[in-house]
């Protein structure tokens, strides 16, 4: 799923609060079914050049089965040769560590991300 450990539900009550119509969990589950290769054929395009890269991880509180617990996310954004700044990938990481870190250029070199003179 591409929303990971949101319940539908919580899903389908913030789409009410922000549209004004409520839109079953079963709705919810269809779009995101629907979305779904869509965002893992953007997480996984082929990349080119870009002089700068720019790293940076936080942690969310997600919920997973019946605990809420810390996840790192790992973001990896580029700066093309145009000057423009786009979304490289992002790893859902249980802990911050080098490993996820070297899994992050391993996948961004995998994609043909190249040209690479700074990273931030």
């Amino acid at each position: 799923m591409v929303i990971k450990w949101v319940p539908t539900r919580k899903v389908a009550r913030l789409a009410e609060e922000m549209l004004g119509v409520g839109i079953s969990t079963s709705t919810i589950s269809n779009l995101v079914k629907a979305i779904e290769s869509k965002v893992e054929g953007f997480r996984n395009r082929p990349l080119g050049k870009s002089p700068y890269l720019i790293l940076d991880g936080r942690f969310d509180k997600v919920r997973d089965g019946h605990r809420v617990t810390s996840r790192a996310y790992f973001w990896a954004a580029g700066v093309t040769p145009e000057g423009q700044r786009e979304v490289l990938g992002w790893l859902d990481w249980s802990s911050e560590s080098g490993r996820a870190g070297t899994e992050q250029f391993r996948q961004l070199k995998a994609r043909g991300l190249t040209g690479v003179g700074m990273v931030m």
